[in-house]
């Protein structure tokens, strides 16, 4: 709740549907692997899942990847529950990236605080920033107008997830605010209707002269 009324204050949306999300947490990670057929397909990179069919949420109880917890797994996923409760064209309206680079944003960068019952927002996830250096390094992470581009049929897998989270860092922390208002034109535009990559660039160009 607390993240859906952060996103809700960064993207001004109407919630379209009214169903709570049934929440499933395996005991560990290997009961998850074990009985779970999303748990079994995807394999020890798989933290959880969220199915967009019932607005359903499962994971495991323990850590995923080196910074990763059930709670990241439970914010991440729980950002794409409040994204299907607004779509009102569902996820096909939306990029991958922005998907995806959102609840990165929103779910692997926060941080519980029990005793506070406070969720602190917008932290660097350490796995995510570590793993884009390492391909920045040996230059091959994906250029922004190729990112902005892909789909899950065209070649956007896990490793897309911290480029995606890198773009959506950049434009909420730019020190303009041209970021957070090119990304809430975006969003706008996606609940209307299919985002394409040259509703992107035209955004990009109108707060940032060029993609570059």
């Amino acid at each position: 709740e607390i993240i859906r009324e952060q996103l809700g204050k960064m993207f001004k949306s109407r919630v379209l549907r009214g169903t709570r999300a049934p929440v499933r947490i395996y005991a560990s990670q290997d009961d998850f692997l074990r009985n779970d057929r999303y748990g079994l397909w995807g394999g020890r990179g798989l933290g959880g899942y969220y199915m967009p069919s019932n607005q359903s949420i499962t994971t495991y109880h323990g850590t995923f990847g080196f910074t990763g917890t059930t709670f990241s797994v439970l914010a991440h996923e729980g950002t794409h529950y409040y994204e299907g409760l607004v779509l009102k064209g569902g996820f096909e309206n939306l990029p991958i990236w922005l998907i995806e680079g959102l609840a990165v944003y929103f779910g692997d960068g926060s941080k519980f605080h029990p005793d506070k019952k406070k969720i602190e927002i917008g932290l660097i996830p350490r796995d995510r920033l570590s793993h884009l250096q390492e391909k920045m390094l040996i230059k091959r992470h994906t250029p922004i107008q190729s990112l902005v581009g892909l789909s899950r049929v065209s070649g956007f897998s896990g490793s897309h997830y911290a480029d995606a989270w890198g773009l959506i860092y950049f434009l909420v922390n730019h020190p303009s605010k041209d970021g957070q208002k090119l990304l809430q034109k975006y969003w706008a535009m996606g609940m209307e209707r299919r985002l394409t990559v040259f509703d992107f660039v035209k955004l990009v160009e109108r707060y940032f002269t060029s993609m570059e």
